[in-house]
């Protein structure tokens, strides 16, 4: 990988629980040098995108699900790699396409992953 950060192709769905679960590595070497760096991802159903729309955080409608960056779901010699999920997802949702984009913001900058998730 050689963004700063890159989501994990696909997500992984629970269904008993009606969630959604989307998975982000960050670069070590990117990360470490931010102080109180604030971590996540922007969900949207991509329905309410709009067409060609870049997902940020100044899109109407969207949803942020922030990560605690002192927890992370795994560490490797080079990325921290979190999960962020999507809960409570009403079954009239059930067939709706998500839209998820990671990021790390390091005071009012903004660097986001290079792509993004659909899943629905």
């Amino acid at each position: 990988m050689t963004a700063n950060i890159q989501m994990e192709e696909g997500a992984s769905v629970r269904i008993g629980d009606a969630a959604i679960r989307f998975q982000t590595y960050v670069k070590k070497s990117y990360v470490d040098g931010l102080v109180d760096p604030e971590i996540g991802v922007y969900v949207i159903p991509q329905d309410l995108l709009g067409n060609g729309e870049e997902l940020t955080h100044n899109t109407q409608g969207v949803k942020k699900i922030s990560i605690d960056p002192s927890v992370w779901y795994k560490v490797t010699d080079t990325h921290y790699i979190y999960n962020a999920v999507l809960y409570d997802i009403e079954s009239n949702s059930y067939g709706r396409q998500i839209v998820a984009r990671g990021y790390v913001k390091n005071g009012n900058s903004y660097t986001w992953a290079d792509n993004t998730q659909v899943r629905s």
